[in-house]
């Protein structure tokens, strides 16, 4: 089937700018301390991926890993399980790349989505959600 190869590369560029807008909208319209940005763009972008609200899913996802300072195209995911009572960076990164995996790979950008799998699948997942680890497993 030639349409299952083609594919159609998402511009992250452009959505890391709506996800830093994103960022800049939630943080000047909450009630909320900023300190809880992460956990409330990580409950977003999972509920928007429970609608099939892919490109909104994403740019949680994206905001998320902004806001704890992940820039890269592809995140730098710790392999062993971060400690959850520190709340460090890293115990967004794992949910937020399965996040933007599924997304990735819904919006058509199958290239990014087999990236993040690979670099998924090598490391603790202990930390996701079921729906998040039901998603990572097809």
């Amino acid at each position: 089937d030639p349409g299952f190869e083609e594919y159609e590369p998402l511009d992250f560029p452009e959505l890391r700018d709506q996800a830093l807008q994103l960022i800049l909208r939630r943080c000047t319209t909450s009630p909320f301390p900023a300190k809880t940005l992460p956990r409330r763009l990580l409950l977003e972008a999972e509920l928007r991926l429970r609608g099939r609200q892919h490109r909104e899913a994403l740019l949680c996802s994206l905001a998320l890993r902004l806001a704890v300072g992940s820039e890269e195209d592809l995140p730098e995911l710790p392999e062993t399980p971060p400690s959850t009572e520190e709340l460090s960076a890293e115990c967004w990164l794992v949910p937020a790349a399965v996040i933007e995996m599924v997304c990735a790979y819904q919006l058509g950008d199958r290239n990014h989505a087999v990236r993040l799998r690979d670099a998924l699948a090598v490391v603790d997942r202990s930390i996701l959600s079921k729906h998040l680890t039901k998603r990572f497993n097809g």
